[in-house]
């Protein structure tokens, strides 16, 4: 990301440092706050409000205007000019420790999505309460139990029962595969009535979508549909690098895209998670990352095999053949096969600019902890965006809900 399109994701901490004071005064005199001057970005419009107002009344955001709009006579006004102002950031793909909480406020991530498992409700509740040092958990509760060869009835209570007792936020299935396609259609039709949206892995994702897939999690589902018969059996058996080396067929990717969009599906693409050595960006953070790491107080909790593996994975890829191991040290690799890696990364990144360009909907997300550093990885992410053709605001839309 060029420095000119820094100030749209740093300084929407500024808000943060000063939130705590600034609620604390409105609390004390009882009067409605003005914030007034700032540049703001509000995650829905493609252009930022210069000189912007943001009314705030009993902690709850009133007004949002531009320069010159009403705002109460007796209200504090607090001039931010020179400032920029963004939502909370939102990190839709996160498998959640308690630990984390403080780490994701502190790079301005106040929602966060936890997909799939038998994830406790405990933290979702107590994420509810304005006390709360954690940003705001929307989760699955576990998934609906539904398997391949069930009826029709028993795909609708395996549902409704699930929905009943862990009263999900959204819904998150197994993977998608050829094998459980009709009862996940089904499940689709009863999520849907139920108003949640289905999120999820997929080997084949034209087919999911089909039916009724709502957010696309990784970009290997489009690459799996686009192989042959032989080459998926190839890759499932690791005789090839990287799924991404598949992405070439640009007139069916094309077409994959303008069904997606058709139907307004979301991607939820994890570039730092599956790529992020693969970045012109990755020796950037892999220095910021061991800088953190140096910070005592941060290992005196933050696991050391988190830490030294976010600091390896960007010096290696993640690879799929059974040639190596998972992950590989890119010192490791001969330069043919370090090359298609890089086109790999290359290749992923055309999908995702055709996407954008053709009215597709990006929600940002990292799959911390393991990819990287709570919080920190949502603005690596949206950095690797910008690289591969979104425009920086863009990028912080996919971030902010």
């Amino acid at each position: 990301m060029s420095a000119k399109s820094l100030p749209f994701f740093l300084c929407g901490a500024l808000l943060i440092l000063a939130a705590e004071p600034i609620r604390s005064q409105q609390r004390a005199e009882d009067k409605p706050l003005v914030l007034k001057g700032a540049t703001i970005i509000d995650g829905l419009e493609n252009s930022p409000i210069s000189e912007g107002l943001i009314v705030i009344e009993q902690d709850r955001i009133k007004t949002l205007g531009r320069k010159g709009a009403a705002y109460p006579p007796d209200a504090n006004v607090v001039d931010v000019s020179g400032k920029f102002i963004i939502p909370g950031l939102v990190d839709s793909h996160v498998h959640y420790q308690p630990w984390l909480g403080e780490m994701f406020l502190n790079y301005g991530v106040t929602s966060v999505m936890i997909p799939g498992g038998d994830y406790s409700t405990a933290d979702r509740e107590a994420s509810y309460q304005s006390s709360a040092r954690m940003p705001r958990i929307f989760a699955t509760g576990g998934r609906p139990a539904i398997q391949p060869g069930m009826s029709r009835d028993q795909v609708r209570a395996a549902v409704q029962d699930w929905f009943r007792n862990k009263k999900p936020d959204y819904a998150n299935p197994s993977v998608y595969n050829e094998g459980n396609a009709e009862v996940y259609r089904w499940a689709a039709e009863d999520l849907h009535e139920a108003g949640l949206v289905w999120f999820g892995h997929t080997e084949n994702a034209p087919e999911s979508i089909k039916g009724g897939q709502d957010v696309i999690e990784h970009l290997w589902g489009f690459a799996e549909a686009l192989m042959s018969p032989k080459e998926l059996e190839g890759f499932q058996k690791g005789e090839y690098l990287h799924w991404g080396l598949f992405l070439k067929d640009q007139r069916r990717i094309d077409q994959m895209i303008k069904d997606a969009v058709a139907k307004d599906v979301y991607l939820n693409p994890t570039l730092m998670y599956e790529m992020g050595s693969g970045s012109s960006l990755a020796r950037k953070f892999q220095t910021e990352l061991r800088s953190l790491f140096q910070n005592e107080i941060l290992m005196s909790y933050f696991p050391k095999n988190l830490a030294d593996g976010a600091v390896f994975k960007l010096q290696a890829a993640r690879n799929f053949s059974r040639r190596y191991e998972n992950l590989v040290a890119f010192s490791l690799l001969p330069p043919a096969d370090r090359k298609q890696f890089d086109e790999a990364y290359k290749l992923s990144g055309q999908l995702l600019k055709k996407w954008v360009a053709a009215g597709g909907k990006i929600m940002a997300g990292t799959d911390d902890p393991s990819s990287g550093f709570a919080g920190l990885t949502l603005h690596m992410e949206m950095e690797m965006l910008v690289e591969s053709g979104l425009t920086p605001m863009e990028a912080l839309k996919s971030a902010t809900g």
